[in-house]
C-alpha cells in the first residue's frame, strides 16, 4: 500500500479502494501494540463511523493502557470519503490518566490531558493529525513507562 493511505491525513479524502486498505493496513499496525476490536458502521450510508480499541499490551498480559480510536467519515460523490471528526484517546492506567487529540464543532483540532493525579480535563491547542500519528504519539508515551504529564501545552483559549 502506497504511504500516503496508510496514515491518511486527518483532513483528506479517500478513495472507496483506499479507505478499504487503509482500515485493513491500520488494524494490523494496531495489533503490534495489543488486542484490537475494529468497528466500521455505515459503509453503505451516508456517514461511516470507523473505531479501533487496543488493549495494551494484550497477549494475555495485565492490561497498562487502553487506545480507543474513532472517526467520522462522510461520503461524497467524487472525492469518495471525507473526513469529518475525529477522536484518538490514549488512557493509561492509573486513571483517571488522559491524552486525547480531538476534531469537532465547535472547537476544532484540540487534545486534552489529564495527568495521574491533576487538575480536571482542560481543552488545549492541537494541529490536525492523522489516527496513526496520534497512535504512535501515544504509543511511544506508553512505551516511555512515565505518567502522563501536560506541561508546556498551551490552553485553548487563555
Amino acid at each position: 500500500m502506497h504511504a500516503s493511505t496508510r496514515g491518511a491525513a486527518a483532513d483528506s479524502s479517500l478513495s472507496p479502494h483506499a479507505f478499504e486498505q487503509r482500515l485493513a493496513w491500520l488494524a494490523k499496525r494496531l495489533e503490534a501494540d495489543g488486542d484490537v476490536e475494529a468497528l466500521d458502521r455505515g459503509k453503505r450510508e451516508l456517514h461511516r463511523l470507523v473505531a479501533f480499541r487496543v488493549l495494551s499490551p494484550g497477549y494475555g498480559l495485565p492490561l497498562e493502557a487502553t487506545f480507543e480510536h474513532r472517526e467520522l467519515w462522510e461520503r461524497r460523490r467524487r472525492e469518495g470519503w471525507s473526513l469529518l471528526r475525529y477522536a484518538y484517546e490514549y488512557r493509561p492506567l492509573p486513571r483517571p490518566s488522559r491524552r486525547a487529540y480531538h476534531l469537532h464543532e465547535p472547537l476544532g483540532e484540540h487534545q486534552h490531558c489529564v495527568p495521574p493525579r491533576g487538575a480536571s480535563d482542560r481543552h488545549f491547542r492541537a494541529y490536525r493529525l492523522s489516527l496513526l500519528e496520534a497512535h504512535e504519539d501515544f504509543a511511544a508515551a506508553q512505551a516511555s513507562g512515565r505518567p502522563v504529564r501536560c506541561d508546556g501545552l498551551l490552553p485553548l483559549r487563555p
